[in-house]
């Protein structure tokens, strides 16, 4: 199984497209878009995400284990997301996120 997800902040976005030519275009793409991709294990209510592609290098390779639950029709999943300056972990971030299912 695999997961993925993306960003794209719009505010960036259009200043970049406003500094058109005047500013390092990957710089700006990097500060306005993210992505992430890898695969996952589900053992109980223990969801692990093993990343693959990150747009920083150094997040590819680590597991990264999470809390969920289902209620009804809502997932809700928690944990502490590590994050890496320079090569080295320097805190965690606890990330709580819901999804509702929609059919």
């Amino acid at each position: 199984m695999h997961w993925i997800w993306i960003y794209q902040d719009k505010a960036k976005t259009a200043s970049a497209l406003a500094k058109k030519g005047t500013t390092d275009p990957l710089k700006a793409f990097t500060d306005a878009f993210g992505a992430g991709a890898g695969s996952y294990t589900l053992k109980g209510n223990t969801y692990t995400e093993t990343v693959e592609q990150f747009v920083d290098p150094g997040y590819i390779g680590l597991s990264i284990p999470f809390t969920v639950k289902v209620e009804g029709n809502r997932l809700y999943q928690s944990g502490k997301f590590p994050v890496y300056e320079n090569g080295k972990k320097t805190r965690e971030v606890l990330l709580e996120e819901a999804y509702e299912r929609i059919e």
